[in-house]
């Protein structure tokens, strides 16, 4: 079986820290993720999706202090849930929670951000990777043979 979530929104609110008995750190954040869709009739629906978000180590300590609220991140890690009863009305609740072993800024970088030399992304975002698609070179292959091609 897989439990792998890949997950691209915007943080709710700052990420929150805890440092834990063993001295590293966790970051805890809720995270918004959009579903764009059309309906029958054509009308546009967009509905927010919140999940509640946890790193740890480094990630953490990067997210920290990067990870301010309504910054783009993209996260891969797994589903976890947890179980406790609510002191108010002795109801079983299930919560669910992303852990996150990837974290991956796709906001650019705040002025403040720039200044700071700590910060380098591992990948630029993709869509410098991509360039802008309407002053992409169109290329030539009328020159190609069938006969040219492994297929």
């Amino acid at each position: 079986m897989v439990n792998c979530v890949v997950l691209v929104g915007h943080l709710g609110a700052d990420a929150q820290s805890q440092t834990l008995p063993s001295g590293s750190q966790k970051a805890s954040f809720r995270l918004a993720v959009d579903d764009r869709r059309r309906s029958p009739t054509g009308e546009r629906i967009t509905q927010t999706y919140w999940f509640n978000v946890s790193v740890f180590g480094k990630q953490a300590e990067s997210i920290l202090r990067y990870g301010k609220k309504g910054k783009k991140v993209a996260i891969t890690g797994r589903l976890v849930s947890n179980k406790y009863t609510r002191r108010t009305d002795n109801v079983e609740v299930t919560v669910y929670e992303i852990i996150a072993n990837q974290v991956e800024f796709l906001s650019p970088r705040d002025s403040e951000d720039a200044s700071d030399s700590g910060y380098m992304p591992d990948e630029p975002a993709a869509d410098s990777v991509l360039g802008d698609k309407n002053n992409a070179k169109q290329d030539d292959y009328s020159d190609v043979l069938e006969g040219d091609l492994p297929f």
